[in-house]
């Protein structure tokens, strides 16, 4: 067998790479001294065998963790090489084998690759839905009518000192407390879908609360309520999240056209299926926007010239970010660096943290998260992930935002019980005769 020397390296590396300081898990990788490690027992049981130790690398890991280390780098080299080759063993009727390529792409029917081409194509659509709408509203509605549209999201505090009107409103009402009115939200609820996405809300709740209320849902169980009020709230939401980031970012490539020292474009497509853009508003003519995720050029303009040699590419959801007004007080007077610098935004203070709770992303993430979560099958794989090895990082997450919303939950419980599955009928008391 093995010469004393090879003994010596192979109880060398072991004793660096022992079950202390193991990975133990393929999930955070290999570690260098686990990679030497690997190396010389593959290396040494080639020499000893004639062929490569047919286990894999986490394999090899897994048998020297498994071993104690002082235990492991006492045993002679002779019982060292018996436990991969005893593994091997195991391995030939564990071993996952490399199919065919062309035998599992011979599979594929043209129902497969239909109902691919629709999922593709629903992806693209939906990263491209800003411009889409923005297009449709710059179609129907004049410089004037967008121009006046509230910034979405804004209160009278963000306003002052602008001409433009709030989009979220508070006043007092008559019997106490506030009304609470949204420009962008009541836009969306004034449309037609938006109106029938709210009435599918609404009747399924009520038919929820009340079995029988609704004469369209009478006999429909609570599951197929239920799935019709998350199928409008999705529909709902989507419109108004669509509706507002289109208003959004009309209003920033507004005041963009408002900076002396900086110059933007749309980037032209050419794909059929590329969003279109009218010339001009309430235009009967039309262009295509790249469907690259990044659609819009800036340029910065130097001594009154635009400089297109230092272009740069943007998507929809930067521009969105930048501010303008803010970029305009820097020294430098509004450069596309200072347009950039914008959007990095002050550090956080408790109280800007308060106010980032409410915005339109935080809760749309919640939203998205919940119906993720609603899946089994979502909910199940959750489970799962949290509780493997070195996953402790995500359970310790999950745990946290447990116990940061059992208190939100405790106080509505009873209001989303109602709202969930119907008021209950009120229990007749019982008792025996004597």
């Amino acid at each position: 067998m093995a010469n004393s020397k090879n003994k010596a390296l192979l109880s060398s590396v072991a004793s660096f790479a022992a079950p202390d300081t193991l990975t133990g898990s393929a999930d955070k990788g290999i570690s260098k001294a686990d990679k030497a490690l690997l190396k010389t027992i593959r290396s040494t049981f080639e020499s000893e065998t004639g062929h490569d130790c047919k286990v894999t690398d986490q394999g090899i890991l897994d048998i020297v963790q498994n071993v104690t280390k002082a235990k492991f780098i006492e045993m002679d080299l002779e019982d060292q090489i018996a436990l991969f080759v005893k593994a091997e063993e195991a391995f030939k009727g564990i071993a996952i084998s490399d199919p065919s390529i062309n035998g599992l792409v011979a599979r594929f029917d043209e129902p497969f690759y239909a109902e691919t081409e629709t999922c593709i194509e629903a992806f693209i659509k939906s990263k491209q839905s800003t411009l889409d709408i923005l297009g449709q509203l710059k179609r129907v509605w004049s410089k004037d009518q967008f121009d006046n549209c509230p910034y979405p999201g804004s209160t009278a505090d963000d306003v002052k000192g602008t001409n433009y009107s709030p989009d979220i409103v508070e006043k007092k009402a008559v019997a106490g407390g506030k009304i609470r009115t949204v420009f962008t939200d009541d836009l969306v609820y004034a449309t037609p879908m938006g109106k029938r996405f709210q009435t599918d809300m609404d009747d399924a709740t009520n038919e929820l609360k009340v079995s029988g209320s609704v004469t369209r849902f009478k006999g429909k169980g609570k599951q197929e309520l239920r799935d019709i009020f998350n199928t409008a709230k999705q529909h709902r939401d989507a419109l108004r999240k669509m509706f507002r980031t289109s208003i959004q970012l009309h209003h920033k490539l507004s005041a963009i056209d408002g900076m002396p020292l900086v110059k933007w474009s749309w980037i032209k497509g050419s794909d059929p299926k590329c969003p279109v853009m009218p010339k001009d508003y309430r235009s009967a003519e039309f262009f295509k926007i790249s469907r690259s995720t990044k659609p819009i050029w800036l340029v910065p303009v130097v001594d009154g010239e635009p400089d297109h040699a230092k272009g740069k590419e943007y998507s929809a959801s930067q521009i969105i970010a930048f501010d303008p007004a803010k970029a305009l007080t820097m020294p430098e007077g509004g450069t596309v660096g200072n347009l950039i610098d914008s959007a990095k935004g002050e550090p956080d203070t408790p109280e800007t943290m308060g106010e980032k709770m409410s915005v339109e992303e935080f809760d749309t993430g919640l939203v998205v998260f919940n119906a993720r979560l609603s899946n089994t099958a979502e909910r199940a794989a959750l489970r799962k992930r949290a509780v493997e090895p070195n996953n402790e990082d995500l359970r310790e997450s999950v745990c946290a935002l447990y116990l940061n919303l059992k208190g939100f939950y405790d106080a509505n419980a009873k209001w989303y019980d109602e709202r969930i599955n119907g008021k209950s009928e009120p229990q007749k008391k019982t008792g025996t005769d004597d």
